[in-house]
């Protein structure tokens, strides 16, 4: 997806004229958008399968991908352009629940979290190599681009049409509900790490939008040097993910997620006392650190708190938490660059400090309340009959 997609927003101000604001405006729905598909992803692949969910997913991004491309080729009216595209983000990210829940169906307790970190390591390696090769497709024409887009989509969808299949025996509901991912909040102790969950996410969330506004307007750093910090933020990501890992095997889950907190406080303080790409360069590093450490620790104890057959529900729910991070975290960041670190550049990085510290507390309070195999550390694979059933109402 990263061939294209990180150029949209390029075209629409450089190529169309439209103006940021109505950009942003875009995103945020498109966020939102998101969030939705999380739940109704997960909730059907609770009744229908993981792999026809991510098979169905794919196929339906690869299509609306080309018929993106055609729309920016005939240059269709904004906001067709803007259905297309809401329609295509809609459709896609019902395979990221699915995909959780199928390597939850898969691995145990105590293996999830390596299994997510590789995860991690592919989606960030595609992240980095994929603008790269985007940025030589759209110099012949943003059309193109797309079009090579939806090409690498139908080639995903046929590696996992044919690859992929359902764990055998694995407990289906018979029922789809269009709301019923919402009910999961009716589990007291999943809501808890639902809601630090959104927390957190509204700090990692200032890694992309708010900080390369304040290194370009504060620190007056280069589009060129604030593209080589995120290149090496992927870098990071493939280099430090399994040996972080390793390091955490046979510990609490919560113990890694809390760690990771209060990496992406010390590296939030660091970026707001940098004076130049050196320090941001050092900061990004630590920010690094909590990346490799928080995701696929917070995924795990979901996974692991998740009745079998409700497993796409409860991570679909725990989607929509971060997917609502990410959208107040450009909105929290851009607030506090205007009003905050107009005054004191370093006073918004202490407020993303505190709360990622604060995140940290709270994953470590969470820690008394989970048991063994929820903290991962449950012997060999729990089987499905061995898992919670649904609490009530949910």
């Amino acid at each position: 997806m990263s061939l294209a997609f990180p150029f949209l927003s390029i075209y629409l101000c450089r190529e169309r004229g439209l103006a940021m604001s109505v950009v942003g405006a875009w995103l945020a729905l498109s966020v939102l958008v998101t969030a939705l598909s999380h739940g109704l992803g997960g909730e059907l692949s609770d009744v229908l399968g993981r792999r026809r969910v991510m098979v169905l997913s794919l196929w339906s991004r690869a299509l609306t991908i080309f018929v993106l491309a055609v729309a920016i080729k005939w240059r269709w009216p904004f906001a067709a352009l803007m259905a297309v595209h809401l329609g295509s983000n809609f459709l896609a990210h019902f395979f990221d629940p699915a995909a959780r829940s199928w390597i939850a169906d898969h691995a145990g307790p105590q293996e999830r979290q390596r299994a997510y970190g590789l995860l991690r390591v592919a989606t960030n390696a595609g992240f980095a190599a994929g603008p790269a090769v985007g940025g030589l497709l759209v110099a012949r024409s943003y059309a193109f681009a797309f079009e090579m887009s939806a090409v690498a989509c139908a080639l995903c969808a046929v590696l996992v049409t044919v690859v992929i299949a359902d764990r055998a025996g694995a407990v289906r509901r018979e029922r789809f509900q269009s709301l019923g991912v919402f009910r999961a909040a009716a589990d007291p102790l999943f809501l808890r790490l639902c809601l630090m969950n959104l927390f957190i996410s509204v700090s990692m969330a200032q890694l992309v939008v708010t900080l390369s506004v304040y290194a370009a307007q504060f620190l007056r750093l280069g589009a060129s040097e604030i593209g080589l910090l995120f290149s090496l933020n992927g870098l990071l990501v493939v280099l430090l993910q399994v040996p972080a890992t390793r390091f955490l095997s046979g510990r609490p889950l919560t113990t890694g997620v809390a760690l990771g907190c209060l990496m992406y406080a010390a590296g939030y303080l660091m970026v707001g006392f940098s004076r130049g790409l050196a320090g941001l360069s050092a900061a990004m590093f630590v920010i690094t650190l909590g990346e490799v450490l928080v995701p696929p620790g917070v995924h795990s104890i979901g996974a692991n708190m998740a009745p079998a057959r409700a497993r796409g529900r409860y991570l679909g729910f725990l989607g929509i938490s971060h997917q609502l991070g990410s959208a107040l975290g450009p909105l929290t960041g851009g607030l506090g660059l205007q009003f905050v670190s107009s005054s004191w550049a370093p006073g918004h990085w202490l407020g993303v400090a505190l709360l990622a510290g604060g995140s940290a507390a709270a994953f470590r309070w969470l820690a008394r309340e989970l048991s063994p195999s929820e903290q991962g550390q449950a012997e060999g694979f729990v089987e499905e009959s061995d898992v919670p059933e649904l609490p009530p109402g949910a």
